[in-house]
């Protein structure tokens, strides 16, 4: 290239600058703003432009051994220009695995052999001297940093550690802070409670530094770690994380916090249910928690109705809910529980109390029985106490006229209640699981126009059944909740019991619904003619003694029969 080219390049590349940092307030060229800085500097905008370009070109060339050219240069430029328009549209800046890809690719593979963090490292570096100089540009008003996203960027080491946090003051109204999956491991307390809390004034409403590596976020100030307007805390994913970091029990406007998949030991803090009055959404699943602290008098005086919603605490080694807690005065709002893969043992009987709960689930615990009380959970609509230590059916379930999805299977239940009117009450369950129990006997007329006519999936397998003379009638010119009582039942799955006959009910009441049929692993001899079961899709009868052209009587002209299981038999 000659001289007088490269001239010409050079002169487009600073001017290409020029547009860039005076566009993001890095450096104003007009008239008046360059009359008023005259007194204080005597550079000019042409030094200033070559002065951001030397030190661009020292980040990558001096210390990441990139090597420049004009037209790399002319490159970098619109990949500034395109990444970090954000800045002045939308006041935030985002730096992703994407922002990453896309200055690799300007290299097209000409600066041998750099893997993912080296070129991670090359963006940050970039972003390091890039914003802070756009910050210095800002002004209290219109122009202000209001989203900071630094995601997947291998940052490692204490937090903050990168010039753009640094350079934050109250001028700036950040309202979105996400480090998620990055390599931090410690949180500067100082920082954490000067700059970006603003000693209590920030504006900040999600907090984000899941994925991480941190070993601890206690702060010995932590009550003075205040953010008046912080909404979401997300903390998961650091796996390091043993204890609870107790300063997020003081945030006065928290909503959701997420706490799960850490190995956060011992007890929730009381001060988390003393202080977080605000909080709907409590996440706290695979941890290491023991269950919740104990309150005094004095804690039991400072409680009162909470907004909680939703308290996920499942795979972990809780052994009992607190009835301080679980209570319609304290958690009177709660709508879904979820407690499975702990210890527990029981239900308190103030749950009972909670009439907004419409989910529990708490499979794979060492519950024996659950408290009369739960007759009154008027609005409960799906309940799983699967894998639990059960020897009897909880009458107290027949009571629930919202009750939708009952999964009870893999416990110890060795009866039932025998008589269908009994369940009359539960006309809006669909689906119930029963399954590998000790049963005998099921309900004559159980599945009927009067009894569990919403019923779509049965699945009473491996138990010790011997008949199926459960299907009754349904008569089309009832109504139920303005609607006509239709049979429903799509699945219907009894293996591994003792049936010698097929419930030929089964196949004549629910022809046009019926989809799933597993009557594997029983006794029969015999199978009805099912060619006007059209909707079939699988079909097991495999494991029964039954003679003659099976495949003729499983015949179904709707064509939609995936599997068919009939040997051996």
């Amino acid at each position: 290239m000659g001289n007088k080219q490269a001239k010409k390049h050079a002169t487009s590349h600073l001017q290409t600058f020029h547009g860039i940092f005076s566009h993001y307030g890095m450096i104003n060229f007009d008239e008046q703003n360059l009359q008023q800085n005259s007194n204080t500097s005597s550079a000019t905008p042409q030094q200033e432009s070559t002065s951001i370009v030397r030190n661009l070109k020292e980040i990558l060339e001096g210390k990441h051994q990139i090597k420049l050219n004009p037209e790399m240069e002319d490159k970098i430029c619109g990949w500034i220009i395109k990444n970090f328009t954000d800045l002045e549209k939308w006041k935030k800046v985002e730096v992703s695995r994407q922002v990453v890809s896309s200055f690799e690719k300007l290299f097209d593979g000409k600066v041998g052999q750099k893997g993912e963090k080296e070129w991670k490292s090359v963006v940050l570096d970039m972003i390091n001297y890039i914003i802070p100089k756009y910050l210095k540009g800002f002004g209290v008003g219109n122009r202000q940093l209001c989203e900071v996203t630094i995601f997947n960027s291998d940052l490692r080491g204490e937090m903050p550690n990168i010039d753009l946090l640094t350079t934050l003051d109250k001028a700036h109204k950040l309202q979105d802070l996400d480090f998620s999956i990055n390599n931090l491991t410690s949180l500067n307390e100082d920082w954490f409670i000067g700059k970006l809390s603003q000693n209590g004034e920030s504006d900040l409403k999600k907090l984000a530094l899941s994925g991480n590596m941190f070993e601890h976020l206690n702060l010995p100030k932590g009550e003075c770690a205040i953010f008046p307007n912080l909404k979401n805390i997300y903390l998961h994913n650091n796996i390091m994380l043993k204890t609870f970091p107790k300063w997020v029990c003081y945030q006065p406007k928290i909503e959701i916090l997420k706490l799960y998949e850490c190995q956060i030991e011992g007890l929730i803090p009381k001060e988390l249910f003393i202080h977080a009055k605000t909080m709907l959404t409590l996440e706290m699943y695979n941890n290491n928690l023991d269950g919740f602290e104990t309150f005094n008098d004095e804690d039991l005086n400072r409680l009162e109705l909470l907004k909680l919603s939703t308290l996920v605490l499942h795979s972990n080694n809780i052994s009992q809910l607190p009835s301080t807690l679980f209570n319609g005065n304290i958690f009177g709002n709660l709508k879904e529980l979820f407690v499975s893969f702990n210890n527990l043992t029981a239900f308190p009987e103030s749950m009972g109390d909670l009439n907004h709960l419409h989910t529990i689930i708490a499979e794979s615990n060492q519950i024996a029985d659950i408290p009369s009380s739960f007759a009154k959970l008027s609005v409960l609509r799906e309940l799983n106490l699967a894998f639990n230590k059960l020897t009897r059916f909880p009458t107290e379930l027949l009571e629930l006229e919202s009750l939708e999805t009952l999964e009870i299977n893999n416990n110890a239940i060795e009866q039932v209640p025998l008589e269908a009117s009994e369940w009359s009450k539960l006309r809006r369950l669909a689906k119930l699981t029963l399954s590998r129990n000790l049963i005998k006997k099921l309900p004559e007329n159980w599945i009927s126009e009067s009894c569990l006519f919403s019923m779509q999936r049965l699945n009473v397998g491996y138990n010790q059944i011997e008949e199926l003379n459960i299907f009754g009638t349904f008569d089309s010119n009832l109504m139920y909740d303005e609607k006509p009582i239709i049979p429903r039942l799509s699945q219907f799955i009894s293996c591994g019991n003792r049936v010698k006959q097929f419930p030929t009910a089964l196949v004549e009441i629910f022809k046009e619904t019926l989809q799933v049929i597993y009557l594997g692993h029983n006794e029969m001899q015999s199978i009805p003619d099912m060619s006007s079961v059209s909707r079939l899709v699988h079909l097991n009868l495999c494991y029964n003694n039954i003679e003659g052209e099976l495949r003729d009587k499983c015949r179904c002209f709707g064509g939609f029969l995936e599997d068919l299981y009939l040997l051996p038999g």
